[in-house]
């Protein structure tokens, strides 16, 4: 049985007791510490786990003697990473903890704003993300960054945001248009998101999951000084699906998104969740490139959520909608 399925089962019946204990703060509270603790165990204790081993333990073995330049499939800021825990004779084990560790200390740190059904939030992280948990080390780096990045913005500590933008654009090739997308954001604070701007862009996802746009957007990205995250972009474009069940998901979230775009539309965080929005729509086929761009938004679409539809307006209508998205 995969370790995913193992923490599914988990946390399944914490997310009814939640449900049901829901106008206990206090139940709340300890249900979503357990929850965080066994997710935590099950992820750290991983041990050579996943398709992608047998190319991390080789590059484990042999990075001291690498150039962080060298590599042409490699980020520099992940292998100086592995340079650091190598030259400080950590195991390959601990150097995957230390990461998990980062992931989940963001994760905490964002998720303790969230008022309630923090587990349910814990398992929607698991379900739709298990990948960035168990397998996908250089990213887990970088989304951790982008975790940290958003949550010193948010304290107004713009130079050490900006520093982890930096930091997360070196960890993995994604990072770099992640980061474009959080600086676009930051220099646009008059911009205002209507209900009308998610209703725009879903007729554009809906076009678009019929219309072929790979071509255009390869002869965009000749124009990009980025070789290498270019050439990276390119290959995961090769891969897409017209008829997949996650646009349920998506068209789901616009609808949650639609409503609560009507009560909070100037704030950064409202900018960054519909320029990410945007970046779904226009990669709604392209499954496997979504798959890397979806590790960054996936924490910060919850929080959104989970924080904003308690004060909208018409609430008990759109609240069974925000459940059957997530």
């Amino acid at each position: 049985m995969s370790l995913t399925i193992i923490l599914v089962l988990l946390l399944l019946p914490l997310v009814f007791l939640e449900l049901i204990l829901n106008k206990s703060d206090r139940s709340q509270k300890w249900l979503y510490q357990i929850a965080f603790l066994v997710v935590f165990f099950v992820v750290i204790i991983k041990y050579y786990y996943g398709p992608d081993i047998k190319l991390y333990v080789p590059l484990y073995d042999e990075v001291v003697n690498m150039s962080i330049f060298d590599s042409q499939y490699f980020e520099p800021g992940f292998l100086l990473y592995l340079k650091g825990c190598n030259l400080l004779h950590l195991s390959f084990w601990w150097m995957t903890a230390i990461i998990s560790t980062f992931y989940f200390t963001m994760l905490w740190c964002l998720f303790r704003k969230i008022p309630k059904y923090r587990v349910f939030a814990l398992l929607i992280i698991v379900a739709l993300d298990y990948n960035l948990l168990f397998y996908e080390l250089r990213q887990c780096l970088a989304v951790s960054f982008f975790v940290l990045a958003y949550l010193l913005y948010d304290k107004k500590r713009i130079v050490l945001s900006l520093l982890c933008l930096f930091c997360m654009s070196f960890c993995h090739k994604s990072g770099i248009f992640i980061a474009m997308l959080f600086l676009l954001a930051m220099i646009l604070p008059k911009f205002k998101v209507s209900s009308y701007s998610y209703a725009v862009v879903t007729l554009m996802m809906l076009l678009l999951v019929v219309v072929p746009v790979e071509k255009g957007i390869l002869l965009l990205l000749e124009y990009l000084p980025l070789s290498s995250a270019v050439d990276s972009i390119k290959h995961h474009l090769l891969e897409s699906d017209a008829f997949q069940l996650i646009y349920i998901v998506y068209f789901l979230l616009a609808v949650v998104l639609y409503f609560i775009a009507k009560q909070n539309s100037r704030a950064f965080d409202a900018r960054l969740i519909f320029m990410m929005f945007i970046m779904v729509a226009i990669f709604v086929k392209y499954w496997f490139l979504l798959n890397r761009i979806r590790s960054y938004f996936i924490p910060i679409f919850i929080y959104y959520i989970l924080t904003n539809t308690e004060i909208v307006k018409g609430f008990r209508v759109i609240k069974p909608i925000t459940y059957a998205y997530l």
